[in-house]
């Protein structure tokens, strides 16, 4: 499958749960459903390494983006899953340089970890926000072929570190430790 798709759904969740919030208290099943998603976008980068290492994960992604739609009413994944065999079948394909992605898998993961302590506390709701801001990004920088429509195009790793440095906090830029 191509990767590029992959990146592509990962950053349509990050986009789609960043511009959610409302105030600063969280909502009754908020928590849960970005626990979830959490897990879910965790699963889309072993997804991505199991497709690096010649493994097909297409059928298990779309199996969890599935259930993410049926059990949490997630609609920014529900057109994709209607479209499921249209794009199984596409065949583009996007080269990809493994350091840039070993890189930003890396930086995906810490940030989805750090995401789901925030997510635990009762007054982390800003920090939550704050991470889906700074993770927004990362995955244009593998997009190919616009397979699911949208005008974003693909950036390069140096933009894509830019902008998230514009969302953290100094604290955050001390411990992340992203170069400029």
């Amino acid at each position: 499958m191509n990767i590029s798709l992959y990146y592509h759904i990962l950053e349509i969740g990050i986009v789609s749960e960043k511009g959610k919030q409302e105030g600063q208290l969280w909502k009754f099943g908020e928590r849960k459903r970005l626990r979830k998603e959490c897990e879910f976008w965790n699963n889309i980068i072993e997804c991505i390494k199991r497709e690096m290492a010649g493994e097909d994960a297409f059928d298990f992604m779309f199996d969890e983006m599935d259930k993410m739609v049926k059990d949490h009413h997630i609609t920014s994944y529900s057109w994709i899953v209607e479209r499921k065999d249209e794009l199984k079948k596409a065949e583009s394909y996007t080269e990809c340089n493994s350091d840039d992605m070993d890189f930003v898998n890396c930086l995906l993961t810490e940030l989805l970890h750090d995401l789901s302590l925030e997510i635990d506390k009762r007054n982390g709701k800003n920090n939550v926000y704050r991470l889906l801001a700074v993770m927004h990004n990362l995955p244009r920088i593998f997009y190919g072929e616009d397979l699911l429509g949208g005008s974003k195009t693909r950036i390069t790793l140096e933009d894509a570190i830019a902008f998230s440095m514009l969302s953290m906090t100094t604290e955050m830029k001390g411990k992340y430790r992203l170069k400029g």
